[in-house]
């Protein structure tokens, strides 16, 4: 898979990562009866955006040691939490005074973090897959 079309879905796994685990946070916490409006979508989407930009040192993991892998997934993480708590505050999302709302909120992140990477992980192993059966069937030929 090509760079672009992976920083794509990167896109598409964070934007229904977050509207999945946040609709099941918003039922939890606040019912059925919940609106939102288009600047939540927009937040979700711009937040998506740039973890999908973040994500571009990614594609070229095989070149890090696994040391340096390590220090940088913790790296998005931080930089993602920090993202996604100032939009979050910015759009009303939660207020950072009431300590269950930002406990929820925590939980949410690492959640869709933990999906997010968790999907990334299954495509790679799917694509190794791929070209390992490709390989083979080039050398019996």
């Amino acid at each position: 898979m090509n760079s672009v079309a992976r920083i794509v879905s990167m896109f598409c796994v964070i934007s229904t990562g977050i509207f999945l685990c946040s609709g099941i946070y918003c039922y939890v916490c606040c019912g059925a009866d919940v609106v939102l409006h288009l600047s939540y979508i927009f937040g979700v989407f711009l937040i998506a955006l740039i973890s999908s930009i973040l994500y571009i040192p990614f594609l070229k993991e095989d070149e890090f040691s696994r040391g340096k892998l390590i220090a940088l997934r913790i790296s998005y993480f931080l930089i993602i939490n920090f993202l996604v708590l100032i939009v979050g505050y910015k759009l009303d999302w939660f207020i950072f005074g009431n300590i269950k709302m930002l406990v929820g909120m925590e939980i949410t992140i690492i959640v869709v973090f933990s999906i997010v990477f968790l999907v990334e992980y299954l495509k790679g192993l799917q694509e190794a897959k791929k070209m390992n059966l490709q390989i083979a069937s080039r050398q019996k030929e």
